[in-house]
């Protein structure tokens, strides 16, 4: 074979060892080419239903939290109204002091001036001032907070108790440390110059010797929020609120 010859056929094996080597190359990247793209579209699948995750997961409470927020600052403005309503002159007084109320009394402050109100409304139904009404109403709602801090109880249960004190069920408010009967009340009427005929006193007069025997015979509890107001207990009160 010439020279020619062998070269020719040199160059044609060469040629086709390449041509193969590069099929091989093109098959190689065909199939990474499919790899990535499937494990793209995975990643993508991935993500997608990540999204929507994150979506229900995150979206809805914040959906949640907004209109929770909305109700409470709906409630607050009623209960303002009727702050308003029941201590008339005195009810910016009132306002005021609800606004420490959650650091003060571990209650919100809807909380703090629906209580206040509530007592106010019974107070001056029965003839009582707005002043008088309104400092008996606030002094029975930081008692409330104070007895609960002292008792380990809810401050809404001692509302309740007190306000059924101070209808003259005392039984209620007995596990709290208050004890009323006739001999209390004409004791205290007699201090307080009402005389000691009980049967002849005004409702209104009878809610205050009431109020003033609860406020006396719970002094020892008194201001126990307050002192305890780092435990905890309150302190999670406070969070809270």
């Amino acid at each position: 074979m010439t020279t020619i010859a062998t070269l020719a056929v040199k160059v044609i094996a060469d040629a086709k060892e390449f041509i193969s080597a590069m099929d091989a190359a093109e098959r190689k990247t065909q199939t990474w080419s499919t790899n990535v793209s499937k494990k793209l579209q995975d990643v993508g699948s991935s993500m997608t239903s990540l999204g929507k995750n994150m979506t229900v997961g995150l979206t809805l409470p914040i959906v949640g939290m907004g209109v929770a927020a909305i109700k409470a600052a709906s409630d607050l403005d009623e209960t303002k109204n009727k702050v308003n309503v029941v201590f008339g002159d005195m009810a910016e007084s009132v306002m005021e002091w609800s606004k420490t109320s959650a650091t003060a009394l571990g209650m919100s402050r809807e909380q703090a001036l629906g209580a206040a109100a509530t007592y106010g409304n019974l107070f001056t139904s029965l003839g009582l001032g707005q002043k008088p009404a309104a400092d008996m109403s606030t002094s029975l709602v930081q008692l409330a907070s104070d007895l609960g801090s002292f008792n380990n109880a809810n401050p809404e249960e001692v509302l309740l108790a007190l306000r059924s004190g101070l209808s003259g069920e005392i039984e209620p408010l007995k596990k709290y440390g208050v004890a009323m009967n006739e001999a209390m009340l004409k004791q205290k009427a007699m201090e307080m110059g009402l005389g000691d005929n009980i049967q002849a006193l005004s409702e209104a007069e009878k809610l205050q010797l009431r109020y003033a025997i609860i406020m006396g015979q719970t002094a020892t509890a008194q201001g126990d929020f307050a002192r305890t107001a780092d435990g905890l207990a309150n302190s999670t009160r406070t969070m809270k609120s």
